[in-house]
């Protein structure tokens, strides 16, 4: 089975052959018709094509996916702008200082915890878990995506050095599921 690091290894009486995991066979698959778009290419597709490609073509597998983003193409000149944001030590040092918060917390990384382990670990704000249940009634949620959503919640808060999860943590991760919203 694919692992959290990205690949995996199916064995057979006869074989074993590592395969990508999910993430990769993900990033592999393009638009039937042919691109995924950007600047320099115009697909004729709309978001309503896409979104039925993706889920006829893979089932429900992006209910197994932590985080959807879109990331729009971006010409050569904006990249060459300096934005002043965080730099990569900085950003490197939260999420040590994030991951040695939830082994002292849990034993584990938040995306390891166990259903029962997630609700005793979340300490979440009675409005930050109305916000979530509305947004599973208003967007047909699984209990897979339920679950996925409080955790990266947990991680988000644990990103800014919080104890508990907050309505602002639980909206945001809700953000990242841009592939469950409708057309």
């Amino acid at each position: 089975m694919p692992s959290r690091s990205g690949s995996g290894r199916w064995t057979s009486p006869h074989r074993s052959t590592g395969r990508p995991g999910l993430v990769a066979r993900l990033l592999r698959m393009g638009c039937e018709i042919g691109g995924e778009g950007g600047f320099s290419r115009n697909i004729s597709c709309d978001n309503d094509f896409l979104m039925r490609f993706l889920y006829v073509r893979n089932g429900r597998i992006l209910d197994r996916v932590d985080l959807h983003l879109e990331v729009p193409a971006q010409r050569p000149e904006a990249l060459q702008q300096a934005d002043g944001g965080e730099t990569s030590a900085q950003i490197r040092a939260r999420v040590l200082a994030a991951r040695a918060r939830m082994i002292d917390r849990q034993g584990c990384p938040n995306a390891l915890l166990s259903p029962r382990g997630l609700r005793s670990h979340i300490h979440a704000a009675p409005e930050a878990m109305q916000l979530l249940a509305q947004a599973l009634d208003e967007l047909g949620l699984s209990a897979r995506a339920h679950d996925r959503i409080l955790k990266v919640s947990r991680t988000i808060a644990d990103l800014e050095g919080r104890e508990g999860v907050g309505l602002d943590d639980v909206s945001e991760a809700i953000g990242y599921r841009v592939l469950d919203r409708p057309a």
